[in-house]
């Protein structure tokens, strides 16, 4: 679990933030990728740029830290490359 830093909220998606940086891998058939990409992240109000800043440095500093046993950048590429695929040609 991350630290958000003072008087930064955790939001709905923080746990799926949190495992995706975690130190378990995902694997590419779990639910979770799914719900991933499909979730929306709202801003509390009053949330500054800095705020969004150092958040967002904090989950990608955590996911490069544990990313070497984890492989999960390489999973949340390999997820977003699937969903960005074009639907097969119908004859």
């Amino acid at each position: 679990n991350l630290s958000m830093g003072a008087g930064a909220a955790k939001q709905p998606t923080a746990p799926l933030l949190d495992r995706l940086t975690g130190r378990e891998p995902i694997p590419s058939d779990d639910r979770f990728w799914q719900e991933l990409l499909a979730s929306a992240v709202s801003l509390p109000a009053g949330s500054s740029v800095e705020d969004v800043t150092a958040i967002s440095r904090a989950y990608c500093a955590e996911l490069v830290r544990n990313n070497p046993r984890s492989g999960n950048f390489g999973a949340l590429a390999a997820a977003m490359a699937e969903r960005l695929r074009p639907a097969p040609k119908s004859a």
